[in-house]
């Protein structure tokens, strides 16, 4: 299809728009569908969603690995 409007001599947007519309009207484009601005905030909040969860089992895990060198570290004090 760039092929089509590339081959013109004159380039102008009056050119490409005749262009355009003579390749829909020759069905060269397919409709296509756009998502509702509800459905996109919808997506954009699930996946900021999901990013807090795996960055709370991140934080929660280097939390317990410290936790738990702390308690070994601080039973090592204790016995001396």
């Amino acid at each position: 299809m760039q092929a089509v409007l590339k081959a013109q001599i004159n380039k102008t947007d009056r050119n490409d728009a005749r262009g355009i519309a003579q390749m829909m009207r020759a069905g060269l484009y397919r409709p296509v569908h756009v998502k509702t601005l509800r459905s996109q905030k919808l997506r954009m909040l699930l996946t900021h969603r999901k990013l807090l969860q795996v960055e709370g089992h991140r934080h929660r895990e280097r939390s317990t690995r410290y936790f738990t060198q702390l308690s070994a570290s601080r039973s090592e004090w204790s016995e001396r």
